[in-house]
């Protein structure tokens, strides 16, 4: 009986002598089996205080900068963009469109203002939503909109410069004024007339009309027609070109070529499609002078090119 005790003592003493020298740099760690130190085979608790709290915090509850600034994006038909929002908070959606009408199956809370929509949702989800020109669907911004514990958001939704904005499938006014039939503005100017109005003076304080968003002018716009005095110019090369839906504001610059005073006149530039012609800062060219010509005219579309139908009438 003794010998067999002294074997298996000695096995074991054999299968624990590897680990104690480690067990021996953490004595408060060992434990007395048998009369020899051996180590736990389970780690220990770490206690929660020794983990640093940039471990434990929610990343989305931290506010960064860039949280705080607008967004600004150029909405692709057909491709799906992501944006975060707040979440009980309202959310500023500025569109492209005159009449925009947001679709989704999501429960929000909407309230349309001329081309901006305001959204808010009063839990953290997402949600899938189109944006339409009123009832027109001939074309749709989608949006995924991520609900978070973040600031307000602005966001700002622009069309690329190969895509032109819907005409609304009834007639509206321009940009976002009334369109109840009352007065306009304190003048007793109808609503047409009082926002052609509004959106000119803005264009001409270097300002962005509700409703419209600024490009450049590119190969599919149609030029103005100007029938100019001899010596007077209208550089088009830069261009602005203001979208409104069914209207347009193009800007470019009257030079007075001529080596006397001009006054210029609107009706130089009045051709069917024109609403209305303005010029800024001035209205009276010395010579070498210039100006920007503004003109707001319905926008013409530039005409496609397809099958030929051939005529029912022989020449």
């Amino acid at each position: 009986m003794t010998w067999r005790i002294r074997v298996l003592s000695a096995s074991l003493a054999l299968s624990v002598l590897p680990f104690i020298a480690s067990a021996q740099s953490v004595p408060q760690l060992q434990q007395q089996v048998g009369g020899m130190p051996v180590v736990p085979t389970s780690m220990p608790v770490v206690p929660a205080t020794t983990v640093p709290g940039a471990v434990v915090q929610n990343p989305s509850d931290q506010i960064t900068q860039e949280m705080l600034q607008p967004i600004r994006l150029v909405m692709r038909p057909g491709v799906v963009q992501i944006v975060p929002v707040a979440v009980s908070h309202l959310n500023r959606l500025v569109t492209p469109f005159v009449k925009p009408k947001l679709h989704t199956t999501a429960d929000l809370t909407l309230d349309v203002k001329g081309s901006v929509i305001y959204v808010s949702s009063s839990t953290q989800s997402t949600a899938s939503v189109y944006i339409t020109e009123g009832d027109n669907e001939e074309l749709a911004l989608e949006l995924t909109l991520v609900f978070r514990q973040i600031p307000p958001k602005e966001v700002t939704l622009a069309l690329p410069e190969d895509v032109t904005a819907p005409v609304p499938s009834k007639m509206s006014s321009v940009g976002s004024g009334a369109t109840d039939g009352r007065d306009g503005d304190p003048n007793g100017q109808m609503p047409y007339v009082a926002d052609i109005r509004q959106a000119m003076r803005l264009a001409a304080l270097g300002k962005v009309p509700d409703g419209y968003t600024l490009r450049k002018l590119n190969r599919f716009d149609v030029m103005p027609y100007c029938s100019l005095p001899p010596g007077l110019n209208v550089e088009w090369q830069h261009a602005q070109v203001l979208d409104g839906g069914e209207t347009q504001i193009l800007v470019g610059v009257l030079r007075n070529g001529t080596e006397g005073p001009m006054e210029p006149a609107e009706y130089w530039c009045g051709t069917a499609e024109v609403m209305a012609v303005a010029f800024w800062p001035r209205n009276y060219l010395e010579a070498g002078q210039e100006t920007e010509l503004m003109i707001m005219r319905h926008r013409i579309r530039p005409e496609m090119n397809g099958t030929v139908r051939p005529s029912l009438i022989r020449n």
